[in-house]
């Protein structure tokens, strides 16, 4: 997925997590487990993005952002390489894609963060 809208506020970034959040967990409905877990991860990622932006986040830089957001990823990068269980591969699968989805659409946002 791409995006190629460079100014957005800070609002409307945490309202698109809360929507890619909404849009996993109703993915995770599917009866295939494994493809659930990797939806419910994305959920919990997305979810957590919203309210450390909310919170904690709510007066950083973009810069500070994705630095916040790039040691958890790779955390769950490397528990998605070293899994063997079709579940953690699942669950740490998820998780990446999410953090991946928050990075996609930061970066070109740098120059331009507003409010």
């Amino acid at each position: 997925m791409l995006f190629l809208e460079i100014e957005m506020t800070r609002a409307e970034f945490i309202e698109r997590l809360r929507v890619w959040s909404r849009n996993a967990l109703r993915e995770a409905e599917t009866p295939e487990p494994r493809s659930a877990r990797s939806w419910r991860a994305q959920y919990q990622v997305l979810s957590a993005l919203a309210a450390f932006m909310e919170g904690p986040g709510a007066s950083l830089t973009v810069e500070e952002v994705i630095a916040h957001i790039r040691p958890d990823r790779e955390q769950s990068k490397r528990r998605w390489e070293a899994a063997t269980d079709p579940m953690e591969v699942a669950q740490a699968a998820g998780e990446v894609a999410a953090y991946d989805l928050a990075l996609d659409v930061l970066r070109p946002a740098r120059p331009n963060w507003t409010g």
